[in-house]
C-alpha cells in the first residue's frame, strides 16, 4: 500500500505540472505544495520513523545471521561467542552503511536497485526450496545465495556507477547464478570445504 500511495504522489505532481529538479524528494515537494506546512512536518516524521524501523529490522537481521548462522558455520571449537559475533555484525553493518553513503554520485535510486538485485538473488533459491525441497539443502542455499548475490552485486554496482558496463550481467548472475550455485553445491557438497 505504501509504495502505491507514494507513487501516486508522483502522478499528482506530474498532473499538476510541477517541475521537480531532484526526483528523490518528489513526495515531500508535492505534499508541501498542496497541503499546509504542518502536513510536510508530519510527512517527514513518518519517513524518519519508517527509516528507523528499517534500520532496526536490518540490525536484528544481521545480528541473527552473524550470531547464529555464520557463528554456527565457523565456530571451530569456540563456545558462547554468539553475542560477540552478533555485535560484530551490527558494527560491520554500520561501517558498510557509512562507506556506501560516501560513494561519490550515489543516488537513492541506486540503493533501491541495489536491494532489488539482492532480493532477486534470494527469490529463486527460496522458491526452489519451497517447491522442490529435495533439490536444495542448507549448505547449498547458504553458499549459493552468498556467492551469487556478492558477485552479482559487485558487477551491478560497478556498472550502475559507471565504472564498467556490467550492470545487466550483475542482474543475471544474481538472479540465475544463485539458484544454479545453490543446486550445484547441494548436489556436490565437496565443491566448498571449510572444515
Amino acid at each position: 500500500v505504501i509504495p502505491i500511495m507514494m507513487g501516486l504522489l508522483g502522478f499528482v505532481g506530474a498532473g499538476a505540472g510541477m517541475v521537480i529538479e531532484n526526483v528523490g524528494v518528489t513526495n515531500a515537494l508535492v505534499i508541501s505544495h498542496f497541503l499546509p506546512s504542518g502536513a510536510s512536518i508530519f510527512f517527514m516524521f513518518m519517513v524518519f520513523a519508517g527509516l528507523v524501523a528499517i534500520l532496526d529490522s536490518q540490525y536484528s537481521s544481521v545480528a541473527n545471521m552473524t550470531g547464529h548462522d555464520i557463528y554456527n558455520q565457523f565456530k571451530m571449537g569456540h563456545v558462547d561467542l554468539q553475542i560477540r559475533w552478533a555485535r560484530g555484525g551490527m558494527i560491520a553493518l554500520a561501517l558498510v552503511a557509512l562507506m556506501v553513503s560516501h560513494i561519490p554520485n550515489i543516488q537513492i535510486l541506486h540503493l533501491f536497485l541495489f536491494f532489488a538485485v539482492l532480493r532477486a538473488s534470494v527469490w529463486l533459491p527460496s522458491m526452489i526450496s519451497f517447491l522442490k525441497p529435495e533439490w536444495i539443502n542448507e549448505k547449498g542455499m547458504f553458499w549459493g545465495i552468498l556467492i551469487g548475490a556478492t558477485v552479482g552485486e559487485i558487477l551491478f554496482v560497478s556498472g550502475k556507477l559507471g565504472y564498467t558496463d556490467t550492470a545487466f550481467l550483475g542482474v543475471l548472475v544474481a538472479v540465475f547464478g544463485s539458484p544454479a550455485l545453490a543446486i550445484g553445491v547441494s548436489k556436490n557438497p565437496d565443491w566448498i570445504r571449510l572444515k
